[in-house]
């Protein structure tokens, strides 16, 4: 049976996180080297035992069709795709993926970095159904038709699956050990748990299902009410927003699920000592339990967030527990 490292500490570090003043949005998507470079030396300041790098739900509605705008930190969709019809939307005529310029960056970012990995698992992202397609259609229209349109939604939400499945195969192909997926609309906090359940859940599931590498489920926010369905997904680890009691959740799922979390990236990780980091990710292990744990931020690690921070994070992560091997049939042999 193949395996693969799953190191004590996991940053979840995007394109959010390394941009700059020197080194804007714009900037690092110009090319692969330079998001290379970027999310390298970042790693290599900090000293975790893997290699994110990690774009945002929104390159993948760029690559659906929308057109995308940049901030210093992060995009946007312009205009957002406007069907009338489920049929309308089966029928869509996707870009092909050789012709989206975002992920083909990436894809030939992850190619590079993965010269440089070594025993370091690589990190890139999945994104997930749901908030891409609010994206793609807009978020507030998207969610008054989950309840006034739901076939439309259903078609659109499938539809992109379908998608971000493909991707997501080119990323591995180019050296990807390791997928995070991320779907923040996805929240209690947004959404009830019967719309999880019928609308969500399947696609994250049949996105996990088609993935031969371990993975990482993350939702913003309130998760009690789905987080069995979240660990059903088959998801490798699930990963705990930073407001989440995370001894709650360990209760729901139970001892076998590796959970990851949960300090808070803006409101600790950011802002506060090392040595109070260092108290504050002692608590997390308390609070989650040793075995079957990872230590994580809460949610994305913020822009110039100090390094000592997350190396005081990635001390008490490896004085607690060494990382975990993840066995899985499904897994090539490297």
């Amino acid at each position: 049976m193949a395996r693969i490292f799953l190191p004590s500490f996991i940053p979840i570090v995007t394109t959010y996180s390394v941009t700059s003043p020197d080194m804007p949005l714009k900037e690092l998507l110009q090319d692969s080297s330079r998001i290379c470079d970027a999310f390298l030396a970042y790693q290599q300041s900090a000293g975790y035992d893997c290699i994110p790098v990690m774009g945002e739900s929104t390159f993948t509605a760029e690559a659906f069709g929308c057109r995308i705008g940049l901030k210093q930190h992060e995009a946007f969709v312009v205009k957002p795709i406007v069907f009338s019809s489920p049929r309308e939307i089966r029928e869509y005529v996707l870009p092909p993926l050789d012709k989206c310029r975002t992920i083909q960056t990436f894809r030939e970012a992850i190619q590079r970095l993965a010269t440089y990995s070594g025993e370091k698992p690589l990190v890139t992202n999945s994104t997930a159904p749901f908030t891409t397609a609010a994206k793609i259609m807009g978020m507030q229209d998207f969610l008054m038709k989950t309840l006034s349109e739901p076939e439309l939604v259903r078609a659109l939400v499938e539809k992109v699956t379908s998608f971000i499945i493909a991707i997501t195969r080119e990323l591995i192909s180019a050296g990807a050990d390791l997928i995070f997926i991320a779907d923040p609309l996805a929240s209690c906090d947004i959404i009830a748990p019967d719309m999880f359940r019928h609308l969500v859940y399947p696609n994250l599931k049949r996105i996990i299902e088609s993935i031969d590498r371990p993975t990482i489920l993350h939702i913003c926010g309130k998760i009690d009410r789905i987080a069995k369905y979240m660990a059903e997904t088959g998801a490798t680890i699930l990963s705990i927003d930073h407001n989440v009691r995370i001894e709650n959740i360990r209760d729901i799922v139970g001892q076998d699920v590796i959970l990851g979390g949960n300090l808070d990236p803006a409101g600790i990780l950011l802002k506060k000592d090392p040595e109070t980091i260092a108290e504050d990710a002692r608590k997390c292990f308390e609070l989650a339990g040793k075995d079957n744990f990872i230590l994580m931020p809460g949610c994305t690690i913020v822009p110039n967030t100090p390094v000592e921070n997350i190396r005081a994070m990635i001390k008490v992560a490896k004085e607690r527990k060494p990382g975990i091997y993840f066995e899985d049939e499904r897994l090539p042999r490297k």
